[in-house]
């Protein structure tokens, strides 16, 4: 097994482990090892580890290095479409956020009506 990630924290067990906090994504980590042998790169491929990247950087906003950018750039190369990438990505970014802060509103409530019902049979 191989262990590729950015998060310092990553302590997976695997055969080989491979982390490195000071690139952007692990999207960027495998375009990196990947572009040594090109033929492995194809516009499929290309488009999920240009998604990677987008996602981990949050859309090129935050952990962005020029090293990023040139990464981007060259998976740019294989006509993947990057305007449908970047807003589905925030799109679903944004529709998880939802979701979360939903099942909290829900949590919230369910701790509320459980207080009110203990409350209600000590008295």
């Amino acid at each position: 097994t191989i262990n590729i990630d950015h998060h310092a924290g990553n302590k997976n067990e695997a055969n080989y482990t491979f982390v490195d906090e000071n690139i952007s994504s692990t999207g960027e980590i495998i375009y990196n090892l990947a572009s040594l042998y090109s033929y492995l790169l194809d516009k499929n491929i290309c488009t999920l580890l240009y998604s990677a990247i987008v996602s981990d950087t949050n859309s090129f906003y935050k952990r962005v290095t020029p090293n990023t950018l040139i990464a981007a750039s060259k998976l740019l190369e294989y006509n993947i479409d990057s305007t449908y990438i970047i807003k589905h990505t925030i799109d679903f970014d944004n529709y998880l956020k939802e979701i979360l802060l939903d099942l909290e509103k829900k949590r919230i409530r369910r701790l509320f009506r459980n207080v009110e019902e203990y409350e209600n049979g000590r008295n």
